[in-house]
């Protein structure tokens, strides 16, 4: 900071002031200019200016003035504050050339500390990081010219939070929720629920619920940095619905029973019970565990006697409370012939890369031989429908893998990259042959990258990951029954053997 004073005539310029800065008189020749350095700012100086007359006596004339140094500003400007950071388009102060403040900043509750010298201006990007979600900083900006003077400023700044959210797939026995988050900038380390043991879950399918029930339970995340939030999911099942529907006689001793249910497939605690119809109240019936697919509680009932029976299907919930429908009389001598049920459903890509190929069997009149599924290669993927076709006309050689289970499913391997491939469940009676529908996938890199629009609502729907019977969460399956939970939060079931 400096002052320049000009004049016509020999003069003297006394700067006598209570700082005593400058304590010298100066003679300052007729239009010339001169520098007061090393001043403070924002500060007033007396400045005592003796003119003298160009002539005999000498005379003289004394002007007393005031003039303030100029006081210094600091500019600064966020602009990007995230999770973990907060970005400073610029921070300058003002100087002259004759000074060069030192630029200093510390951002409150932190150990960052920014110090410039040269040039007195961070005309970059300055980005703090290290910063925890959703909390309130104190940024200092301070200049400091010469002597200790210091200017300073200081602005509050809050970063963003992480959003944490939801997805619920409630039915009257179990949900289906998965966690949401955005966390910006903030790198995510683990997130798990309450009720689970594994720190990588972002979904978890419980079952054995209570219909017309409220639960909740509770979302966790963490992030690298040790940044923890939690969010509460309440949900209510609905009412259960659970209708027994008319029998279908495959021969005198066997019997499919089926019912109607808002069940969701992943409830495994379901299933029939019977007894013969004149049986008496206190004999407890027999039961047996079903597979719900769709809506639809299907079971079959062996070895019946030619008398009259009752069933009725049931839930069971974690407590061991039980549900029931109504009670249905049918006659197992009332019989006709009944192929087997079978139907392909699409295939999924587990996390492990794997093709998992799905389907579903149950026996008709004739006793199940053997069941599974059936695959073959149809050709490259050249990204036209041409190649989305059904059995090649040159005969493709057919791998055939079996699988077991009412509800089944088989990993499968070795195969091609970038191709087609079609497949179908099937079940062998003494009868033959009776296939599900035909589906197809396409393989990327040994990646499947597409479905076609057969399945296409199935090939948008993301693994979260895996449960087993005792529901213990696994990013991948595991061998044997597994419960697959989706992104959207629906579910099915798998057997890997």
């Amino acid at each position: 900071i400096s002052i320049i004073s000009k004049c016509s005539y020999d003069f003297l310029v006394d700067t006598n002031d209570t700082e005593s800065l400058v304590g010298d008189t100066i003679n300052i020749s007729p239009n010339s200019e001169y520098r007061f350095p090393n001043l403070k700012p924002s500060q007033t100086y007396r400045l005592n200016v003796v003119y003298i007359k160009d002539n005999e006596e000498g005379d003289t004339i004394r002007v007393q003035n005031y003039i303030k140094t100029v006081t210094p500003s600091i500019n600064y400007w966020a602009q990007n504050i995230g999770q973990t950071l907060i970005s400073l388009g610029y921070f300058k102060a003002s100087y002259d050339e004759l000074s060069q403040p030192k630029l200093i900043l510390t951002v409150s509750g932190t150990d960052k500390h920014f110090m410039r010298t040269d040039p007195a201006s961070f005309d970059d990007e300055l980005v703090i990081t290290g910063l925890t979600p959703g909390t309130k900083y104190t940024l200092n900006f301070s200049a400091g010219y010469g002597d200790g003077v210091v200017i300073s400023s200081s602005k509050e700044y809050t970063t963003h939070d992480i959003a944490l959210g939801s997805t619920t797939n409630v039915g009257p026995t179990s949900a289906a929720i998965t966690g949401t988050y955005d966390a910006g900038d903030a790198v995510v380390e683990s997130t798990w629920w309450d009720d689970n043991s594994s720190v990588e879950a972002k979904g978890i399918i419980v079952t054995g619920l209570k219909p017309n029930t409220s639960y909740t339970h509770t979302f966790h995340l963490v992030t690298d940095k040790g940044y923890s939030k939690s969010k509460d999911v309440t949900f209510t099942t609905p009412a259960l619905e659970l209708s027994v529907s008319e029998t279908k006689g495959v021969s005198a001793t066997k019997t499919i029973v089926t019912a109607t249910t808002n069940i969701s497939d992943a409830e495994t605690s379901v299933g029939f019970q019977w007894k013969k119809n004149d049986a008496p109240s206190t004999l407890k019936p027999r039961e047996a565990y079903a597979v719900i697919y769709n809506g639809q509680l299907e079971g079959s009932l062996n070895n019946l006697q030619s008398t009259y029976y009752d069933v009725r299907a049931f839930y069971k919930d974690a407590d061991g409370t039980y549900y029931y429908s109504d009670w249905l009389t049918f006659d197992p001598t009332d019989f006709s012939y009944f192929d087997p049920t079978v139907h392909t459903y699409p295939m999924s890509v587990e996390a492990n890369e794997t093709v998992v190929l799905n389907g579903y069997a149950l026996a008709g009149t004739d006793d199940i031989l053997s069941q599974g599924f059936q695959y073959w290669y149809v050709g490259p993927d050249n990204g036209s429908e041409s190649t989305m076709n059904t059995l090649a006309a040159d005969a493709p050689v057919i791998t055939t893998v079996e699988a077991a289970g009412q509800k089944m499913s088989a990993a499968i391997g070795n195969l091609r990259p970038e191709s087609v491939y079609a497949f179908r469940a099937f079940v062998q009676t003494a009868s033959g042959y009776t296939y599900g529908e035909e589906q197809q996938f396409v393989t990327g890199d040994f990646n499947v990258s597409a479905i076609d629009e057969i399945s296409a609502d199935e090939a948008d729907k993301e693994v979260v990951g895996y449960y087993n019977l005792t529901g213990l969460f696994s990013p991948r399956p595991y061998q044997g029954f597994n419960i697959v939970l989706y992104s959207d939060g629906s579910t099915r079931k798998m057997i890997i053997k």
